[in-house]
């Protein structure tokens, strides 16, 4: 089988990183008997996906597309404004619960290590950090490494 690597994730198979903004300005009832259809059709032809979940007012849609059993992980993205600096911790977990992972970022290292207390243990988690230096990025190795989870 070939491996594939796509967005920083490595696959066996092909990857995907379906989505549909559309799901914004519609609502559940018509996402379903519209875009469900034609995201299964797209997903059914990748052997690992990623979704990018857009904006909130595709959350009421997340159910559905988590019902997409070849869905691994949920990449949710706030949208514009200040949605960034919401808390999204509810969304985080429903999408745990329904049984998918989680792309995360991390805007420092101690938001990285809160993050990875709380999700790793799915096994179903990608982190994201972001360090613009050297110093930057050591620091994040260095909370993994006192927190152990450099294993």
């Amino acid at each position: 089988m070939r491996k594939y690597l796509m967005r920083y994730i490595y696959a066996d198979g092909i990857i995907g990183v379906p989505q549909c903004d559309f799901g914004f300005s519609i609502g559940k009832k018509h996402f379903d008997e519209f875009a469900l259809p034609y995201l299964k059709k797209e997903i059914e032809r990748l052997d690992a996906v990623e979704y990018h979940l857009d904006g909130p007012g595709n959350i009421v849609h997340a159910e559905s597309i988590c019902s997409i059993a070849k869905i691994g992980v949920i990449q949710w993205v706030p949208g514009a404004g200040d949605q960034e600096n919401k808390d999204w911790t509810w969304l985080y977990e429903k999408i745990n619960a329904l049984g998918k992972g989680l792309w995360l970022g991390a805007s420092s290292p101690e938001d990285a290590v809160r993050l990875w207390k709380k999700y790793a243990n799915s096994g179903r988690m990608i982190l994201s950090v972001h360090a613009e230096t050297r110093a930057e990025a050591l620091r994040y190795l260095d909370v993994f490494e006192v927190n152990d989870f450099l294993k």
